[in-house]
């Protein structure tokens, strides 16, 4: 089935993303005998807007399972390296996927004027160059 599975139904849609969303790679599910094969799917996502919108949303649900998944892995683990390695590639994965939910936030704050300047998800450059801006523009004290 692989060389010829070019269509795309909506149950097999639904089982690659169902599937997806329950933590399973791409790679693993396309593996199965009567599963496309991998680049079929990417075509698809490429051909599909509903699909494309269904596999996204799919992924979002993966990031939510992996971070599930890691409270497990944490509170039943015997052996500690394994453990830390498997949590460690789910927060990887999880930040990938979703990045505004589970990526590493950046927040500075400057206090020096009536309101607090709040700088998130910017390169050093750009906190630098607000922060500098602030500065700037803040009120000095009188000597």
């Amino acid at each position: 089935m692989k060389e010829g599975h070019t269509i795309l139904s909506v149950g097999l849609a639904d089982e690659i993303c169902e599937r997806i969303a329950n933590g399973e790679s791409l790679r693993s599910i396309c593996a199965d005998d009567y599963m496309p094969s991998t680049t079929s799917v990417y075509r698809w996502l490429e051909v599909y807007p509903d699909f494309r919108d269904q596999y996204a949303h799919a992924r979002a649900k993966q990031a939510d399972t992996y971070a599930d998944q890691i409270v497990t892995i944490a509170d039943t683990a015997e052996d500690h390296n394994k453990a830390r390695l498997q949590i460690d590639a789910r927060k990887w994965v999880a930040a990938k996927l979703l990045p505004k939910k589970y990526g590493e936030r950046t927040t500075t704050t400057h206090e020096g004027g009536e309101k607090p300047i709040a700088v998130t998800d910017a390169t050093p450059l750009d906190i630098a160059r607000r922060i500098a801006f602030a500065l700037a523009n803040a009120e000095r004290p009188k000597d």
